[in-house]
Protein backbone atom coordinates (compact mmCIF):
# COMPACT_ATOMS: atom_id res chain seq x y z
CA UNK A 1 0.00 0.00 0.00
CA UNK A 2 2.68 2.47 1.02
CA UNK A 3 4.90 1.62 -1.95
CA UNK A 4 2.08 2.46 -4.37
CA UNK A 5 1.67 5.87 -2.71
CA UNK A 6 5.41 6.50 -2.92
CA UNK A 7 5.38 5.53 -6.60
CA UNK A 8 2.40 7.82 -7.30
CA UNK A 9 4.06 10.76 -5.56
CA UNK A 10 7.36 10.11 -7.33
CA UNK A 11 5.66 9.99 -10.73
CA UNK A 12 3.76 13.19 -9.96
CA UNK A 13 6.96 14.97 -8.93
CA UNK A 14 8.85 13.77 -12.01
CA UNK A 15 6.09 14.83 -14.37
CA UNK A 16 6.10 18.51 -15.28
CA UNK A 17 2.58 19.10 -13.96
CA UNK A 18 2.88 21.75 -11.26
CA UNK A 19 -0.82 21.49 -10.36
CA UNK A 20 -0.49 17.78 -9.57
CA UNK A 21 2.59 18.49 -7.47
CA UNK A 22 0.72 21.20 -5.55
CA UNK A 23 -2.22 18.86 -4.91
CA UNK A 24 0.11 16.17 -3.54
CA UNK A 25 1.92 18.66 -1.30
CA UNK A 26 -1.38 20.05 0.01
CA UNK A 27 -2.67 16.53 0.64
CA UNK A 28 0.48 15.61 2.55
CA UNK A 29 0.19 18.79 4.61
CA UNK A 30 -3.45 18.11 5.48
CA UNK A 31 -2.66 14.53 6.52
CA UNK A 32 0.26 15.69 8.66
CA UNK A 33 -1.83 18.39 10.34
CA UNK A 34 -4.65 15.92 11.05
CA UNK A 35 -2.19 13.46 12.59
CA UNK A 36 -0.73 16.19 14.85
CA UNK A 37 -4.21 17.27 15.98
CA UNK A 38 -5.20 13.65 16.68
CA UNK A 39 -2.03 13.14 18.74
CA UNK A 40 -2.71 16.32 20.73
CA UNK A 41 -6.31 15.26 21.43
CA UNK A 42 -5.18 11.78 22.49
CA UNK A 43 -2.47 13.19 24.75
CA UNK A 44 -4.88 15.63 26.39
CA UNK A 45 -7.50 12.91 26.85
CA UNK A 46 -4.85 10.67 28.38
CA UNK A 47 -3.84 13.35 30.85
CA UNK A 48 -0.32 13.75 29.43
CA UNK A 49 -0.71 17.49 28.81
Amino acid sequence: MRNSWVRLIREALQSGDGTLRLVFLMGAGVVTAAACVALLIAARAGGLL
